[in-house]
């Protein structure tokens, strides 16, 4: 049985929306399958706040409880102990799903890790670098995180 996953496009910045779209918004379905379907895999299992899945109450990792907060940008190192353990729990529970045996090796997460923080004018950006079990790997901006300049 074909599976499919949740389409991410990336659309050009405007005014009225941000960097990146995540929804059902064609007429038709798009398949989503391979490395990609990996990458949001592992990015819905970070972005979802822990206890916020009704099913699975251990599901998700603290990260999304980030986005929207605003940090003093002097003291942005005091939350790289979230970022890493975040993305370590996205980690272990995506190795956890491949487990199931559902999925080839280019859908199998072989790792993610954090690989720096670009300031940008609303804070900084969280980059990490994905890596599949086929031996491909993408490194991407996650997360935008606020911080105020002073």
């Amino acid at each position: 049985m074909p599976r499919y996953d949740i389409h991410v496009q990336g659309l050009p910045e405007t005014p009225s929306h941000g960097y990146k779209c995540m929804g059902f918004v064609y007429a038709a379905p798009l398949k989503v399958s391979g490395f990609q379907a990996l990458i949001n895999r592992w990015a819905k299992t970070l972005m979802t706040p822990r206890g916020s899945d009704l099913l699975d109450k251990e599901y998700g990792t603290d990260f999304g409880n980030l986005i929207g907060a605003n940090f003093d940008r002097r003291n942005y190192r005091l939350i790289e102990d979230t970022v890493n353990m975040s993305v370590s729990d996205a980690n272990k529970q995506v190795h956890r799903q491949d487990s199931d045996g559902f999925f080839d090796a280019s859908e199998q997460l072989d790792n993610a890790e954090v690989i720096g923080y670009e300031d940008t004018a609303d804070g900084f950006s969280v980059w990490v670098r994905i890596k599949n079990r086929a031996g491909d790997s993408a490194e991407t901006a996650v997360a935008t995180i606020g911080a105020s300049k002073y």
